[in-house]
């Protein structure tokens, strides 16, 4: 595993921060040295909160749709990375700064790399992050509660422990 993500930093870089789940291959004192050694910082998901991971479990879902759906892994791959995200960009013209040849023929202008304005790439992902969050907010009635003070009584749910006889 760590040749592949070597492979993958050589080609596109290496991350400030890897996110990956608690498997044993990331919690290896190998993988530790290896972190260490690249100079990323190595941060896990939490097991018992699923939705810390669902950005993740999403992506994999949607490249095994597309694979399953072509016969051609390559073209499954190109028509993900030509697809546009909700930020109006796809995959690759963020990546490469341009859009790929596809199958279906484009516009030849539009494989001239041109960089999209990286503010407006942030400024689009913050305003749909703010419309998510507010949307499941609204939807799971999540209210601010007020500031805990010290001495103030709270109640503590206990997740998976086991009394000892």
């Amino acid at each position: 595993m760590i040749v592949h993500l070597k492979s993958i930093f050589s080609r596109h870089r290496i991350p400030d921060v890897l996110i990956s789940h608690n498997g044993p291959q990331y919690a290896s004192e190998v993988f530790v040295r290896f972190a260490k050694e690249f100079g990323f910082q190595h941060v896990t998901s939490n097991q018992r909160y699923a939705q810390s991971n669902s950005e993740a479990e999403r992506a994999v879902q949607t490249i095994k749709k597309l694979l399953r759906k072509n016969k051609n892994p390559y073209v499954a791959l190109m028509s993900y990375r030509a697809t546009p995200l909700s930020n109006g960009y796809n995959p690759a013209e963020l990546r490469m700064g341009r859009q790929i040849q596809k199958k279906v023929p484009v516009k030849p202008e539009t494989l001239i790399p041109k960089w999209p304005y990286l503010t407006e790439v942030k400024d689009k992902d913050t305003e749909l992050c703010d419309n998510q969050k507010r949307n499941y907010n609204q939807r799971h009635r999540v209210k601010n509660l007020a500031p805990l003070n010290p001495g103030d009584r709270v109640w503590i749910r206990a997740v998976g422990l086991v009394e000892r006889s």
